[in-house]
């Protein structure tokens, strides 16, 4: 899981606008989280959030991590905040998904997700969550479960 972090923030930096994209403390933030070192990457990171604020791949490294905590609420505002300011990347859809499917707010992930692949079709991780939650969903419905 660690290595597959470790590859999702290197992928994104290189969409990362030149002006924001490199600094020696997001650099050491990348380092703890790799690391799993998660309550100090969190705090570098949100350091530069602040140093940054119209950088979403800043929000969404908070929002990372904060998941990697398991604080799904503040996460999921986060991811929220990276939309806002136009995220161009899937992983933020996936994450913000499967923060509110902590929060069990399925419905809410279900639709994130869609617009998730409004914008990113060919998303294999869109889909395989969506698949997920929506078999999910079913059985909640088939079992009597469900939401009426």
């Amino acid at each position: 899981m660690r290595r597959l972090l470790a590859l999702t923030i290197f992928a994104l930096l290189g969409q990362a606008s030149p002006a924001t994209a490199q600094s020696p403390a997001l650099d050491e933030a990348i380092r703890l989280a790799v690391a799993a070192e998660y309550e100090q990457a969190l705090a570098l990171f949100q350091l530069e959030s602040a140093r940054f604020p119209e950088d979403p791949l800043r929000h969404y490294l908070v929002g990372m991590t904060e998941f990697k905590l398991e604080q799904y609420r503040t996460a999921r505002g986060r991811f929220l905040v990276a939309l806002e300011k136009k995220a161009e990347f899937p992983q933020v859809f996936y994450w913000l998904a499967r923060s509110q499917q902590e929060l069990g707010e399925a419905s809410e992930a279900l639709a994130t997700l869609e617009r998730g692949l409004e914008r990113f079709p060919r998303n294999q991780d869109l889909v395989s969550l969506e698949r997920l939650l929506r078999s999910a969903d079913a059985g909640l419905e088939a079992s009597g479960s469900g939401s009426p």
